[in-house]
């Protein structure tokens, strides 16, 4: 079971399981732009064997603490391609090419 990390009503931080739907898929648009492409492999280039949580996304949901082939693979899966993220932090329409 995945777990994720919570604060209580009185501020206390604990850990609370996550079920089915609760857990986010994974970012694989890196930069935000709304598409995945080769900025998306040349930043997970940049982090690659450091334990950058913006680029481990492999294996699903949280990664596995190290940015290396797993997570690669996972973008390449997603590459060239429009992301339907809402966590992408530009509009797609309005990113630059």
């Amino acid at each position: 079971m995945t777990n994720r990390a919570h604060t209580d009503h009185r501020g206390l931080a604990g850990v609370q399981p996550l079920h089915g739907n609760d857990i986010p898929p994974p970012i694989i648009d890196s930069n935000g732009d709304g598409n995945t492409d080769c900025t998306n492999i040349c930043i997970m280039t940049e982090f690659w064997g450091t334990d950058e949580s913006l680029c481990d996304i492999a294996p699903p949901p949280f990664g596995d603490g190290v940015v290396d082939v797993q997570d690669l693979i996972l973008l390449s899966e997603h590459l060239t391609g429009a992301v339907d993220d809402p966590n992408a932090l530009v509009d797609p329409d309005l990113a630059m090419p």
